[in-house]
């Protein structure tokens, strides 16, 4: 998740949002037909100049407005998708678990404040007496990201790592600071969460998130791409490579990414995620605060933009990538309005955060 660069992203769209298209005035439902128009045109050319294959979805005031699929034709049909289509979304998965975690607090089970060793006693860590899970859930923990773990770009290691390895090498890491000082983004802190959530629940990841997320939000496209059922209706991601061609490449042990890189989606449930979020059907306004922060947030990067009226434009956003998989999914909570970009051929983090943005200035700009 490039946490830095979309915050300099947001800097950049102050520039855009004030400028780009300034004839074209904009709130989506005052002309939703001249806004589908505009959208249609940009968002045409900018996925053709890059090769685009995936899915754009785009909501505002909680109704669909802009919903299409592309197919690059430098891919073969083996990678083509549809708006139906179900897409690996990486790092997004750890807002999912952020969630999880806050329903716990909610309910009383776990507080934000209290070390991993209250809820992990047999994970005999340095630095489990002083890493707290809300250290954990804002990236503050001071632990590395768990790629430093060595021999973890070798596919044949990463084959065999087992839970119980994968722990130990995280058990042997030592932060970078002093938890709570600064932030550094790590896959560790989210991995943790997971066992702290079912040490807690005494149930798996996978069953708590199905019966406290999935089911109530209505999403029944949704899972893990470790899961058989959903392995087979996945779209095929493509990495580039230097030549030009695409080549598909096998996710390797995605067991390793549970809670924190793990899930699978479609557009159409992260929107309905979305309209979740708008409700208490998930968390409580006060845990939402908490998690929407726009200082220290959590699983999410939080922002405002300002408009050339004067006005700003707040933005909660996040995103993932994946061996060819990326995602990001933008909300705009003052309008109801999300910006949700799957994409299977490597489009990378720029052509997400720089489209979104573009979309943002449609709708939203002067």
């Amino acid at each position: 998740m490039h946490n830095q660069k979309i915050k300099a992203a947001l800097i950049a769209a102050a520039v855009c949002l004030g400028a780009c298209d300034a004839g074209i005035g904009k709130s989506a439902l005052s002309g939703v037909e001249s806004t589908q128009t505009s959208l249609q045109t940009l968002v045409s050319e900018r996925v053709a100049a890059a090769e685009f294959s995936g899915v754009i979805l785009v909501a505002d005031q909680n109704e669909i407005i802009f919903e299409e699929a592309y197919n690059s034709s430098s891919l073969e049909d083996a990678f083509s998708v549809d708006t139906n289509s179900q897409f690996a979304i990486a790092s997004i998965t750890k807002s999912f678990t952020a969630i999880l975690v806050l329903q716990l607090v909610e309910k009383g089970s776990l507080s934000l404040d209290d070390p991993l060793s209250a809820y992990l006693p047999s994970f005999h860590a340095s630095y489990a007496d002083h890493v707290t899970l809300r250290h954990l859930l804002q990236n503050r923990s001071g632990l590395p990201h768990y790629t430093e773990i060595p021999g973890w770009f070798d596919p044949e290691f990463k084959k065999t790592l087992m839970p119980e390895a994968m722990l130990s090498a995280i058990a042997s890491m030592s932060p970078r600071f002093e938890p709570g000082s600064d932030y550094l983004y790590s896959n560790a802190n989210s991995y943790l969460l997971g066992l702290v959530i079912e040490a807690t629940t005494g149930a798996s990841y996978d069953t708590v998130l199905s019966e406290q997320i999935l089911g109530p939000s209505g999403l029944k496209q949704t899972g893990q791409i470790y899961d058989d059922d959903v392995v087979a209706v996945l779209v095929r991601n493509a990495l580039r490579g230097e030549d030009g061609t695409y080549t598909h490449v096998p996710v390797v042990n995605p067991q390793v990414f549970r809670a924190t890189a793990s899930m699978s989606t479609t557009a159409r449930d992260l929107f309905r995620w979305h309209k979740a979020l708008q409700t208490d059907i998930l968390l409580s306004s006060e845990s939402k605060a908490i998690m929407f922060d726009p200082i220290m947030p959590m699983a999410w990067t939080v922002g405002a933009v300002p408009l050339n009226s004067g006005e700003t434009l707040s933005l909660q956003t996040y995103n993932g990538e994946m061996i060819g998989y990326t995602s990001m999914i933008t909300r705009f909570p003052d309008h109801r309005g999300t910006v949700i970009i799957l994409n299977n051929n490597d489009a990378g983090y720029d052509l997400l955060a720089n489209l979104t943005l573009e979309i943002a200035a449609e709708l939203y700009g002067p």
